[in-house]
């Protein structure tokens, strides 16, 4: 799943309310988007993450993959090394940290090449003086 969390506005700080999303030519036009293949939670497996998925796993043994941890707000990279549990459970060798907190899983050999088309409509406006 692909969630947009935020793009280029502008909240008014006197009044929330107010929002605007003009941007000068110069400006950057920032968008933020979130993946996540698969929900899981993580466990240790004698010393490596194990992840146990919300959905069935449908990459591979070998896949790249990517976790993120809410602890320390990043992701760590990996691969897939076993797969069991009736396609729910999924082994990595990303070694295991007592304080981790996974949370989500991208497979970026299943789900790789993903690209972002945004359109912009820009208005002229007549000179201002």
């Amino acid at each position: 799943m692909i969630t947009l969390i935020s793009t280029p506005d502008y909240h008014d700080p006197a009044d929330a309310t107010i929002v605007c999303r003009w941007l000068a030519t110069e400006s950057p036009n920032n968008f933020r988007l979130l993946r996540r293949d698969w929900l899981v939670a993580g466990a240790n497996a004698g010393g490596f993450l194990q992840l146990t998925c919300g959905t069935l796993y449908t990459g591979d043994v070998t896949h790249d993959i990517a976790c993120y941890d809410a602890t320390t707000d990043s992701m760590y990279l990996g691969k897939v090394t076993a797969i069991g549990g009736g396609l729910l459970v999924v082994t990595t060798d990303i070694p295991w940290l007592a304080a981790m907190n996974i949370t989500y899983m991208n497979d970026n050999t299943l789900h790789g090449g993903y690209y972002f088309e945004g359109r912009l409509t820009v208005k002229v406006m007549p000179t201002l003086t």
